[in-house]
C-alpha cells in the first residue's frame, strides 16, 4: 500500500476541525482590546489555529510560544511541597540478580596514572505509589532507593502561592480550565498543571492534575506563566475557549472583526496511526511527501517513566507505529 504526494503538488494532512463564526465585538475600548465572540456548537477546542499559524492561548507574561519560547521569569512566592511519598517495593528479574556495578580503569596523563571509576546502579522500579501518576505505575524514580547525581523518590508540589502584583489581572473570577506551566529546578524538564477551581484562592492555586511530565519531580518549581485564563485575553492572536458557555473569544489583530480568517480547532492528536503485533507485524506500506499539521498537544494526557532519565514520555503524537517491520513514512514535513 502506497500514500502519497501527486508529483510536485502540496499534500496536507489536518487534525483541524474548520469552525464557523458569526463573530461580535466583546470588548474594545481606550485600552485598543479589539475581542471578538462567537457562539460554537459541536465541537470543544483545545487547540486553535487561524490562517493555519498557531494562536496563542490568553497566557501571562504575554509571549509568542513559536518565537520566544517558554518566555516568563516569574517566580512563585512559595511552592506548597508535597508529604512524604509512600515508598513502594520493586521488582527485579530473578535471572538477573541486582547488584552494583562498580569498576574503575587507569589513565595516564602526564605521567600520572588517574583512577576513573564508572558506575552502574542497582536498577529498581517502584510499583504504585507515587507511580500512580503515570502510565504504566511504574518508573525507576518511584522506588524507595533511587540513586544518582540528588536522587530521590518522585515527587510534585500540590500547588503554589503568588504575590498578586506579578499577575496584574488577578484575582481571577473564575480559574477553571486554567494551567500553570512551569520549570523544574536546574531546568532538567517542564510542568503543566491544571488548576483546581474549588480549591484555589486569590495568592494561591491549588493544583488538581498535572506534573507527570517530568520524570524525577521536586518539593519545587522554578519560573512558571500562566494560560487559559479568560482576564489574560488581552494580546493581538490571543483566544480562550469558554466551554461552559460555548464561546470562543479572539483578540483580533485587525481592525474590526476577523470574518474572513479561517479558524480550525486542533482536536485530533493522532494523524497516522499503524499497529501490528510480534506475530503480525505491520508490513509493506510506504507514506511518503505528505504534510501533516493540526494536531491537539498531549503534554496534559498520561505520561510514563520508561528509564532513569529526567523526561517523562507521552507515545501518542501525529504519527503512532506499534510492532512494525520497518518505519513506511519518508520525505515528510
Amino acid at each position: 500500500m502506497v500514500i502519497t504526494n501527486y508529483n510536485g503538488e502540496l499534500a496536507q494532512v489536518s487534525g483541524g476541525t474548520p469552525i464557523e463564526c458569526t463573530w461580535k465585538l466583546y470588548k474594545q475600548n481606550s485600552n485598543n482590546l479589539n475581542i471578538y465572540q462567537c457562539s460554537i456548537s459541536g465541537i470543544s477546542i483545545m487547540g486553535l489555529r487561524v490562517n493555519g499559524t498557531r494562536a496563542i492561548r490568553a497566557r501571562y507574561p504575554n509571549a509568542n510560544p513559536e518565537t520566544q519560547g517558554f518566555g516568563s521569569t516569574l517566580q512563585a512566592k512559595s511552592w506548597l511541597s508535597p508529604s512524604p511519598p509512600y515508598l513502594p517495593s520493586y521488582q527485579f528479574n530473578p535471572y538477573y540478580p541486582i547488584r552494583n556495578d562498580t569498576f574503575c580503569c587507569c589513565n595516564k596523563i602526564g605521567g600520572t596514572e588517574l583512577l576513573t571509576f564508572f558506575f552502574f546502579f542497582e536498577k529498581k522500579k517502584g510499583m504504585g505509589g507515587p507511580c500512580a501518576n503515570f502510565t504504566p505505575p511504574a518508573g525507576y524514580w518511584c522506588s524507595s532507593n533511587p540513586q544518582g547525581g540528588g536522587a530521590t523518590t518522585y515527587r510534585i508540589p500540590y500547588g503554589m502561592t503568588y504575590n498578586t502584583s506579578i499577575l496584574p489581572h488577578s484575582p481571577y473570577h473564575n480559574v477553571n480550565g486554567g494551567v500553570v506551566q512551569a520549570w523544574r529546578p536546574g531546568h532538567w524538564a517542564s510542568w503543566m498543571f491544571t488548576i483546581d477551581s474549588t480549591k484555589s484562592k486569590s495568592g494561591e492555586f491549588i493544583f488538581s492534575r498535572g506534573g507527570f511530565q517530568d520524570a524525577r519531580g521536586n518539593n519545587a518549581g522554578d519560573e512558571f506563566y500562566v494560560e487559559n485564563l479568560f482576564e489574560e485575553l488581552d494580546a493581538p492572536s490571543e483566544w480562550f475557549f469558554n466551554s461552559s458557555a460555548n464561546t470562543l473569544y479572539y483578540y483580533n489583530n485587525r481592525t474590526g472583526a476577523p470574518t474572513f480568517d479561517e479558524f480550525e480547532a486542533t482536536n485530533l492528536k493522532v494523524l497516522f496511526s499503524l499497529v501490528g503485533n510480534m506475530s503480525y507485524p505491520v508490513a509493506n506500506m510506504t507514506i511518503r511527501g505528505l504534510t501533516l499539521r493540526d494536531t491537539q498537544y498531549t503534554y496534559m494526557d498520561n505520561h510514563g517513566m520508561p528509564s532513569g532519565g529526567d523526561w517523562a514520555l507521552q507515545r501518542t503524537g501525529a504519527i503512532y507505529l506499534k510492532a512494525l517491520k520497518i518505519s513506511p513514512f519518508s520525505t515528510m514535513s
